[in-house]
């Protein structure tokens, strides 16, 4: 076969496509940079188009991927590994670990005064001051894993827009930011299920919260808060 085309198994010659680089007489289709080579079959090429070009060098089918990196376009790291510089993924250290706890830590502690800034509102005016802040709140989520999505463009921001669109990722939960890989192995389809059981687990450790108190102290301050619960 011709340069620009490989051959199929079946011995005919199939075109490379505009995102391979197939060198022809018997040699096999690589991608070319920033596109990941999915499968190679008798009717085409199938690629991905990687979000940071860094992380597909381009290469030969399951080897085009930068080092330490697997997955659909290359989007993941391999187990016990996390993202390092030019795309590559490098092998946990000590302190990757710290950022899982410190987030689990902080959302603990942000609903913890959630929950006792709830206590201390007059009961005549609590329900209307929940819905308001739960509405500004959820408002201002939206907007920040907005511009969280919008920092994955291919745009060259300048700075100090791209410094501070990098920090952006960490509200579209990407689980990458925590170095989850250092702390467990779980596969896309558990992380997906990871993220959307965020909010039941919020609220769970509200009422879990609310209920423990309710038993052990502050009965008088907690016995007001299960409308404001059911209602937020």
């Amino acid at each position: 076969c011709p340069a620009g085309t490989y051959m199929s198994s079946d011995g005919h010659c199939v075109d490379c496509g505009h995102y391979g680089d197939c060198q022809g007489f018997g040699a096999e289709p690589r991608s070319l940079l920033g596109y990941n080579l999915h499968s190679v079959s008798d009717t085409g090429l199938s690629f991905f188009a990687c979000s940071v070009v860094d992380r597909c060098p381009g290469g030969f089918v399951g080897e085009d991927c930068a080092y330490g990196r697997t997955g659909i376009a290359c989007a993941e790291c391999l187990p016990e590994m996390v993202p390092g510089s030019n795309g590559e993924c490098k092998p946990c250290g000590r302190s990757d670990q710290a950022p899982f706890g410190i987030a689990v830590a902080g959302f603990a502690i942000f609903l913890s005064l959630v929950y006792f800034g709830m206590t201390k509102q007059d009961q005549a005016r609590q329900s209307f001051t929940v819905v308001l802040l739960t509405t500004m709140f959820s408002q201002f989520v939206s907007l920040l894993q907005l511009m969280g999505v919008l920092s994955r463009l291919s745009v060259e921001w300048t700075e100090p827009v791209k410094t501070i669109m990098r920090y952006f990722v960490i509200f579209s939960l990407d689980v990458e930011v925590i170095r989850l890989n250092c702390v467990a192995t779980l596969s896309t389809t558990i992380v997906y299920i990871w993220k959307l059981a965020i909010l039941p687990m919020a609220i769970t450790y509200l009422l879990l919260q609310h209920f423990l108190l309710s038993k052990v102290c502050c009965r008088h301050r907690a016995g007001g808060l299960r409308r404001a619960i059911i209602s937020s």
